[in-house]
């Protein structure tokens, strides 16, 4: 039921791009579950139907797209809470302990596979029809050689950094921003697939879809902003301007690693 409208900034004296944006909620029901209408509730939620009362919905999701002619092109996928689905695309996100990006670039350097994965870390807090994301830390590391998709293993270490850093705690809820994998996304948060090998999300994370082509939202902003810091530090390998020595990985999915210091970024609004 997608809603089309020009616009899509998410702070005031943002551009509108030049496509038109269609809006969009994906829901989905149990195998056993029928709806036959769609209440919209006081506020914006959408309250799936059935002989004229509500009905629990298996998943829901926000979707930011827009047509093109080789391929419809998404720009953000988000989970949302089925209980309360909503075209809001930012409301859910003050519902996470923090919001996380990771984006991985890789470049052929001198005949060697160079992956280069940054990460951000911040929180979300809604005030009224405003959200502002403050960004605690941002970090890269780059690894060669890999045996297994480089995104998957950004995935998987970031996962393993957050549950070992000091103050971590299970009750956290934790949205990671990704750019790739799309079809294969909810498979992953629904725990029916793995993350890499034998390794599943833990239950506090969920991953987000965003496209680094786009501005009209917070995910999209951090995706870009770790496009970015990853190309540069690419193009640093790249001229000899490196940092640090190679470390000799223990075993797979990756031959050699190292860890890159970054100046945190500015708050994003």
């Amino acid at each position: 039921m997608p809603k089309k409208r020009r616009g899509g900034g998410w702070r005031k004296g943002h551009q509108p791009p030049e496509k038109p944006r269609e809006y969009g909620l994906a829901l989905r029901v149990n195998e056993t579950t029928q709806m036959d209408g769609i209440l919209i509730g006081p506020n914006g939620e959408f309250i799936p139907m059935l002989a004229g009362k509500p009905i629990d919905l298996a998943t829901a999701a926000v979707e930011i797209s827009y047509e093109r002619p080789k391929k419809h092109k998404v720009l953000l996928r988000s989970r949302l809470d089925p209980r309360a689905p909503s075209l809001d695309f930012h409301g859910h996100l003050g519902g996470y302990d923090s919001v996380c990006a990771v984006d991985v670039n890789t470049h052929v350097i001198k005949g060697v596979d160079v992956s280069v994965a940054v990460f951000v870390r911040g929180s979300c807090v809604r005030s009224g029809d405003h959200i502002e994301w403050s960004n605690r830390s941002i970090s890269a590391l780059e690894f060669r050689g890999a045996s297994a998709n480089p995104d998957r293993i950004a995935w998987k270490v970031f996962c393993d950094g957050m549950t070992a850093s000091p103050g971590y705690r299970h009750d956290q809820k934790i949205a990671l921003v990704v750019d790739s994998h799309l079809q294969e996304l909810e498979a992953v948060n629904a725990r029916e697939i793995p993350v890499l090998d034998d390794f599943y999300l833990p239950p506090n994370v969920t991953l987000v879809y965003a496209s680094d082509a786009s501005a009209d939202s917070i995910p999209n902003v951090l995706i870009k902003m770790c496009d970015r810091e990853a190309n540069a530090i690419l193009g640093r390998i790249r001229e000899g301007h490196e940092s640090g020595v190679l470390i000799p990985a223990q075993g797979p999915p990756y031959t050699h690693y190292r860890e890159w210091q970054l100046m945190p970024s500015p708050s994003q609004r």
